[in-house]
C-alpha cells in the first residue's frame, strides 16, 4: 500500500516502488507501474495532477480531498483496470478520463459533500475499441448553495465495443438550483451507452420505513448520508474506516 499527502504543493510519499512521482511546477505525474492500491490525500495543490496506469496493471486509488480545485487527467493503457474511491469536500476539480489502449476499464466513484458553491467536470474520453467507464458522481449539498454536475462521456469513430455508463446524482438538505449535464457524444453504433440524473431530497417513504421500525429521525438521516456518500465505494474494512472517519469531519 502507497501513501501520499500533498499540502501546499509538497509531496510527502511514503509506500513501495510500485509507483513513480515526478514532481515540476506545472504537474505532479504518478506513474502506476504494478498492481497497487494508492491513498492519497489532498490539502492543497495548485498543479495538474497526472496518473498513468500502465499496461496489464490493476491499480485502486483512494483519494481523500480537502481543498477548492484543480485539473486531474488518468490514462489507462492496454488492459490496465483502474478502481478511483473519491471522498472531497467543496470540490470543483476538473477531470478527464483517457482509455487509450484496447481492454482499458474504469470505475470512478465521486462522492462530494457540499457547503458552497460547486463546479465539477468530467470528461471521460474511450479513444479505444474494447473499452469500459462506469462513472458514479454523488453530491450531498449541504446548504442552498448550488452544486453543478458537468459529465461527458465520448466515444469516438473507431471506438466499437465500449461500455459507456454514468450515473449521477445531487441530493440537497435544502432546495437550490443545483444542475446535472449528463452528456453522452457518441460517434459510433456498435456500443453500450448509458446515463442517469438525479437531483432531489431523501425520498420521505424511505425516511417514514425506518421511524416505524423504531430509528430516530436523527439518525435516519446520519445513516441516509453515510449510505449516499459512500454506498458506491469499493473499500475493505480497513480503508472504508478512514473514510467514515474523514466523513464525521465533513458533516
Amino acid at each position: 500500500m502507497n501513501r501520499i499527502l500533498i499540502d501546499n504543493n509538497q509531496i510527502n510519499y511514503d509506500g513501495e516502488n510500485s509507483i513513480l512521482i515526478n514532481d515540476t511546477k506545472e504537474k505532479l505525474v504518478i506513474n502506476v507501474n504494478k498492481q497497487t492500491t494508492l491513498n492519497i490525500f489532498i490539502l492543497k495543490i495548485e498543479k495538474t495532477i497526472e496518473v498513468n496506469v500502465d499496461s496489464f496493471v490493476k491499480a485502486k486509488i483512494n483519494v481523500i480531498k480537502k481543498m477548492p480545485s484543480n485539473k486531474v487527467v488518468y490514462n489507462l493503457n492496454e488492459n490496465s483496470k483502474l478502481i478511483v474511491n473519491k471522498l472531497s469536500l467543496n470540490n470543483s476539480d476538473e477531470v478527464t478520463i483517457n482509455l487509450n489502449k484496447e481492454k482499458a476499464e474504469v470505475t470512478y466513484n465521486y462522492s462530494a459533500i457540499n457547503y458552497e458553491v460547486s463546479n465539477y467536470k468530467i470528461d471521460i474520453k474511450h479513444n479505444s475499441r474494447n473499452t469500459i467507464s462506469n462513472i458514479y458522481n454523488h453530491a450531498l449539498s449541504m446548504s442552498d448553495k448550488k452544486v453543478f454536475f458537468d459529465v461527458n462521456g465520448y466515444v469516438y469513430k473507431n471506438s466499437s465495443k465500449c461500455i459507456c455508463n454514468q450515473d449521477n446524482k445531487i441530493i440537497y438538505l435544502n432546495e437550490n438550483l443545483s444542475s446535472i449535464k449528463p452528456n453522452l457524444f457518441i460517434e459510433n453504433y456498435d456500443v453500450s451507452v448509458n446515463h442517469a440524473a438525479y437531483i432531489g431530497a431523501f425520498k420521505r417513504k424511505e425516511l417514514f420505513y425506518l421511524m416505524s421500525r423504531g430509528i430516530k429521525e436523527e439518525d435516519c438521516y446520519k445513516l441516509f448520508r453515510k449510505s449516499f456518500v459512500l454506498g458506491k465505494m469499493i473499500l475493505d474494512n480497513d480503508e472504508k474506516k478512514v473514510f467514515e472517519e474523514e466523513l464525521k469531519n465533513m458533516f
